[in-house]
């Protein structure tokens, strides 16, 4: 029987897992680099894609966390209020992502899959993410076209 999920006790999950979603990923038509420090990094890994957003994959408090970083324009990186505006309002309709405006004039957009590895669950997680990163910040039309490349 699989561990229980437990976000609070710091634990990655297995590695077997993670190579198990990096496999999922190849067969959506992912291309998946492991980072020169996979088992010390918690399996961090990249995934590129051709038509969906670029993310970084890694182990976090016992489930996966996938990052991806939307391109900002030059008056997003001198403009922070507008972009932490954009990514609020983002965050009002998500349901899978969170999604971040940093200090260095980046938006972000993650989300955690939590506890193991399920082909069915992680279908539809990856799905969903992947549609939300790439629609919701589009529904501010005017404020992503003037923050988002």
């Amino acid at each position: 029987m699989p561990t229980p999920y437990d976000p609070f006790n710091g634990s990655a999950p297995p590695l077997t897992d993670l190579d198990r979603i990096a496999e999922h990923m190849r067969f959506l038509g992912y291309t998946v680099q492991h980072d020169e420090e996979y088992d010390e990094k918690g399996g961090l890994f990249t995934a590129s894609h051709d038509v969906n957003f670029n993310l970084t994959v890694r182990g976090f408090r016992g489930g996966i966390l996938f990052g991806c970083v939307l391109r900002t324009t030059e008056e997003a990186k001198t403009n922070q209020h507008e972009l932490a505006f954009l990514a609020n309002t983002c965050n009002q309709e998500a349901v899978f992502t969170r999604f971040v405006a940093d200090r260095d004039g980046d938006f972000v957009g993650e989300a955690f899959y939590p506890g193991p590895y399920d082909q069915q669950r992680f279908g539809a997680f990856i799905t969903a993410f992947d549609r939300e990163v790439a629609t919701l910040p589009s529904r501010s039309q005017d404020l992503s076209d003037r923050m988002l490349a």
